[in-house]
């Protein structure tokens, strides 16, 4: 008879084994090997995806340089221009870059227009085709109306109005009354209209590019809605020409970019699609 296996059961087990070899030199000398190849060879297929990266980009950059295209982001900043010539020198247009985290900075657009859009009735009516319809002055008129009274009802909604051409017109008016408060602003825009380029205070000088502070982005937004409202209203009344004033100083003004000059080949076109909404006026 064979004599009975003396090693402990613990000893005897393969898992218990396993780990007592894992934790051996020769074990983990040949973790080592292992973990050395995987890091080679992990270094080696990003060293060579670099490279070809590095080509490629280097390839398509002479590419961009042999049909003048400029690369450099130092030469895309906009050359200063002088105060009497730089429509965005304006003094609205500078307190858009100035105490940007400040309460009074919001509170500065808290005018009519803003308070009557959150009641207007946002949507289509049923049955419509499609969400392109005309701007629903009947509904502004009423909302502007019910600030004026100070009867506004946080509740209600106003809308969808009638969109027939004499109720657009009887509104009219009234709408052009609500927004008699951005007069000031308006004026300010107007008188500064002739000056021929536009070059905004924008901080070029941060170290990221990508960092880089546009806050007159969403003002010039909100310019072009209440502007858009107004011209619309202008056209409704009949103000073919006050309606024509307004949308030429927006599209000239806006469209043309951000941050570069206006009709001097502007390098960085930033607000050109927002601008570019200015377009539908007429039809909206």
């Amino acid at each position: 008879m064979n004599a009975p296996d003396s090693t402990p059961l613990l000893d005897r087990s393969p898992l218990v084994r396993w780990i007592r070899w894992l934790f051996s030199w020769r074990g983990i000398r040949r973790i080592l090997i292992v973990m050395a190849w995987v890091v080679t060879i992990l270094a080696l297929f990003y060293g060579e995806e670099h490279w070809r990266g590095s080509r490629a980009w280097n390839k398509y950059r002479r590419q961009l340089e042999a049909r003048g295209e400029q690369l450099d982001f130092q030469a895309l900043i906009p050359k200063a221009v002088p105060d009497d010539q730089n429509f965005a020198a304006i003094p609205l247009i500078q307190s858009w870059f100035e105490n940007l985290s400040s309460p009074e900075y919001q509170k500065r657009w808290e005018d009519n227009y803003t308070r009557a859009s959150m009641w207007l009735f946002v949507g289509k009516k049923k049955g419509e085709p499609t969400t392109r319809r005309l701007t629903d002055l009947v509904s502004w008129q009423m909302a502007f109306e019910a600030l004026r009274t100070g009867q506004p009802d946080s509740g209600k909604e106003f809308g969808p109005g009638p969109l027939d051409r004499e109720s657009r017109a009887k509104a009219a008016p009234g709408v052009l009354a609500g927004l008699k408060g951005n007069e000031e602003m308006v004026a300010e825009l107007r008188a500064a209209s002739h000056r021929p380029y536009v070059r905004y205070p924008v901080n070029y000088e941060v170290e990221n590019p990508w960092a880089i502070l546009i806050p007159h982005m969403g003002r010039i937004r909100a310019i072009c809605q209440r502007l858009e409202l107004r011209v619309c209203a202008e056209l409704a009344s009949g103000e073919n020409q006050s309606a024509f004033e307004d949308l030429k100083r927006s599209y000239v003004h806006w469209v043309p970019g951000t941050g570069g000059l206006s009709g001097n080949g502007n390098p960085i076109h930033l607000g050109r699609a927002r601008g570019a909404s200015m377009v539908r006026v007429p039809t909206a």
